[in-house]
């Protein structure tokens, strides 16, 4: 018999699948209700709040580039980093998998995104980059 039509393997996926798109609902009913900022980019860096991968405080001198990746054709920044390992190590097991999977196929573990935040991808572009060369120069 295939290996990948035994009962116990459905029964496998079946359950991880019901497990992951369970945490995903509970995220985003929790993110419906949370008045925290998304993102918050001051003096000392970007505070990422903005999805369930966020990455958290990133300081300014924690930053080495910014760059466009399209996945699906959904626009994300992705925020270099001159340690990728530093944000990867504190994250939750599960996201640190995530996180090693992006910075091997997308170039860095942390990606901001427009969809959650009250603004356009172009907007938040700009900002966030006008903001890293003004903090740059300081």
């Amino acid at each position: 018999m295939d290996p990948h039509h035994s009962a116990l393997y459905v029964k496998a996926v079946a359950a991880a699948a019901i497990a992951f798109f369970s945490a995903c609902g509970l995220f985003a009913l929790f993110k419906l209700f949370d008045r925290t900022p998304g993102l918050v980019i001051g003096a000392e860096g970007i505070i990422d709040n903005s999805s369930g991968l966020s990455a958290g405080r990133i300081p300014w001198s924690d930053i080495r580039g910014l760059h466009v990746t399209v996945v699906q054709q959904r626009k994300f920044i992705c925020v270099q980093v001159h340690d990728p390992d530093k944000y990867v190590q504190r994250a939750s097991f599960l996201k640190r998998q995530l996180d090693r999977l992006n910075a091997k196929y997308f170039g860095g573990p942390i990606f901001i995104s427009a969809v959650a935040l009250r603004t356009d991808f172009d907007e938040l572009l700009r900002v966030v980059t006008e903001s890293l060369e003004r903090h740059r120069g300081a």
